[in-house]
């Protein structure tokens, strides 16, 4: 022991998907090396998947505000509704953070894209690669008010975490330059998958297909996927994002398996052998893919503008390919065989 005092540090993650829950993992093992107490509250399946990495950490409930995208390619009402629900949430969440404070005797706070959790009591850094958002067309002349409202809410943090490189170097394009505060800090990518050895097994899959996302576009892009799989006649996984089913894999047609969640290391050997990957294109699953050095196929979740934003600048820097979510599947074999990622 060097004498050092423990601090108890609380994590919390969006409940968007799992990306946000899984990009921490490496930052709670940290903490957890440095004999750290490490609390995470979150949501259901953020928690799932946080758990069966560190089975025995504490961790409670604290819900994030949801979206539900709609069916078709517009999720202008389906935005518009969360924008005016934000700032109402993000006030319930800092006065909530403030009781959990006094509770748990939390020193440091870090959150991931929970714009609430703030405090005078703790030192609190929130992780976000978004310092300027894209609003929807019909609101692109509300693209400098959005960054000075952001702007004004990420001042409020000791710093702010931004899982990216500056400069040329950067994955998140425009969404992460600096907007001029001095808390910020580029850490650089922010993946699991970094604590996996480089070493991968030999698996036999040809595509991969990995699905993330509210509903209900998670569970048409899955649907898609294994249509284009079934079409193709390759020998395909598609990994569910739904840790809370479990890891068993099950066969569903004649080239089709699928399973709800994988442990990191059955993922990470899964990915690194396939011929063919496809996923979104949300910063997370960017990050795993460079972080395996493996390159996909991207789909943007429609009318999720960020997601369109990085898988076009993505594709423009030659690491990824692209395709909406429409021409999925005409998509021909050739395509699919992109180029490995490149070192960054």
């Amino acid at each position: 022991m060097n004498g050092r005092t423990k601090q108890t540090i609380l994590f919390s993650p969006l409940g968007w998907g799992l990306g946000h829950a899984s990009r921490i993992i490496p930052l709670i093992h940290k903490e957890l090396q440095n004999e750290n107490k490490v609390i995470v509250a979150g949501d259901e399946s953020s928690l799932s998947l946080i758990k069966s990495t560190f089975p025995g950490i504490e961790a409670f409930s604290f819900k994030s505000i949801k979206i539900k995208f709609r069916k078709g390619k517009s999720q202008l009402l389906p935005l518009a509704w969360f924008a005016l629900r934000l700032p109402f949430v993000r006030i319930w969440e800092h006065r909530k953070l403030q009781q959990i404070i006094k509770e748990s005797h939390v020193n440091m706070v870090i959150s991931d894209n929970r714009y609430g959790l703030y405090s005078k009591h703790a030192f609190c850094v929130i992780i976000t690669h978004q310092l300027r958002l894209i609003p929807p067309k019909p609101f692109g002349f509300a693209q400098k008010l959005t960054e000075l409202l952001l702007k004004n809410w990420l001042k409020k943090f000791d710093e702010v975490w931004i899982p990216d490189y500056p400069n040329e170097k950067s994955i998140a394009g425009k969404l992460s330059g600096s907007n001029g505060l001095l808390n910020l800090k580029y850490i650089g990518i922010l993946s699991r998958f970094t604590l996996i050895s480089s070493t991968a097994e030999e698996t036999n899959w040809e595509l991969i297909g990995i699905v993330s996302g509210p509903e209900p576009q998670r569970t048409i892009f899955e649907k898609k996927i294994t249509q284009l799989a079934q079409k193709l006649k390759v020998k395909s996984l598609i990994l569910e994002g739904l840790p809370t089913q479990g890891d068993k894999i099950v066969q569903v047609s004649e080239n089709v398996w699928k399973s709800g969640h994988l442990s990191d290391a059955n993922f990470y050997n899964v990915v690194k052998n396939a011929k063919y990957v496809i996923s979104r294109s949300g910063y997370s699953t960017v990050m795993d893919l460079l972080a395996i050095e493996k390159s996909a196929l991207l789909v943007p979740t429609p009318g999720q503008t960020e997601q369109e934003y990085l898988a076009k600048h993505l594709a423009e820097k030659g690491l990824f390919e692209s395709v909406p979510q429409e021409g999925l599947l005409n998509i021909e074999i050739k395509k699919l065989m992109s180029p490995v990622a490149l070192n960054l």
